[in-house]
């Protein structure tokens, strides 16, 4: 465990130092192989989510043959936190703006604001 968050840790500031400059520097992409360990540095928001819902069949499905079933969904990218558009300063990425979490539901129920490249909030997309 310890091994895989130092191997990170050191992909992450390798990243940091080639895409300076690029719209890329508001998101890093990572290789966890760990569900739990959050590659992303202070100020960063890791994009993971799952939403879950009733289908039809399977093989534990109830009396009306409905089971629920989840799928993982984000892009594993660490994302810049903000709180306005003054937080976000790279190029194409210069609006602070909500992206929309299932968190588990078929919904969206959460939000967080990250910097993006339109100020546009759609649930489960960075756009």
């Amino acid at each position: 465990m310890r091994l895989v968050i130092g191997t990170v840790l050191i992909l992450l500031g390798a990243c940091g130092a080639e895409n300076s400059g690029s719209p890329a520097d508001s998101y890093t992409d990572v290789a966890v192989d760990t569900a739990d360990a959050s590659p992303c540095v202070a100020g960063q928001y890791w994009y993971r989510d799952q939403v879950c819902g009733p289908v039809s069949g399977g093989a534990d499905a109830g009396d009306k043959g409905i089971t629920m079933a989840c799928t993982e969904m984000g892009d594993g990218k660490c994302y810049r936190s903000c709180t306005s558009d003054a937080d976000c300063l790279e190029a194409g990425w210069t609006h602070c703006g909500e992206l929309g979490l299932f968190a588990g539901n078929d919904v969206c129920t959460e939000k967080v604001k990250i910097c993006k490249p339109t100020a546009k909030g759609v649930c489960g997309k960075v756009e």
